[in-house]
């Protein structure tokens, strides 16, 4: 997990065990915004599952209100991890986005904390899977190729070895 800490007397963020993010996902919203106040404790109960899940692994969530000071820092910073020419456009509130590998996407699905962390992780579940898959196709080729998931064919009886 990133951590940030800032030191006050120098007004430099120090980085501690910094590794850049796989992915960013993010929300940009507004407090007045009566669709962003529902969105909420939807979008802080998917940040806390997937924390707790093993997907989560160096992965970013970025939260960025309309009223913020820094709304266009924090949004320029997201635009240098996008490829060239590219660039993160909020066109209403809430927009969620994630970006990965330089790619931009942005979600348009519903609004429950189980849609939005599905889509958020959609490739790294099915990568996670086929790499499931894969693994139990090399147990079962192994187990063939020493005659079969039971005795190994050598007449040592049912025991796999």
């Amino acid at each position: 997990m990133n951590t940030v800490k800032y030191n006050r007397s120098s007004r430099k963020k120090t980085l501690k065990n910094y590794k850049k993010p796989k992915m960013i996902i993010g929300l940009v919203y507004a407090n007045w915004c009566g669709h962003c106040q529902v969105l909420k404790p939807e979008w802080k109960k998917m940040k806390n599952n997937l924390k707790s899940s093993k997907i989560k692994n160096n992965n970013q969530f970025v939260e960025i209100e309309d009223s913020d000071i820094q709304k266009n820092h924090k949004m320029n910073q997201i635009n240098t991890r996008l490829k060239k020419g590219e660039k993160l456009n909020v066109q209403g509130y809430p927009t969620i986005f994630k970006i990965k590998s330089g790619n931009l996407e942005y979600y348009k699905g519903g609004r429950t904390s189980d849609e939005m962390g599905n889509w958020a992780f959609k490739n790294e579940k099915k990568m996670q899977q086929d790499l499931n898959k894969e693994k139990q196709g090399f147990n079962n080729n192994f187990l063939n190729m020493l005659g079969g998931k039971k005795g190994g064919g050598c007449g040592c009886g049912n025991k796999i070895w």
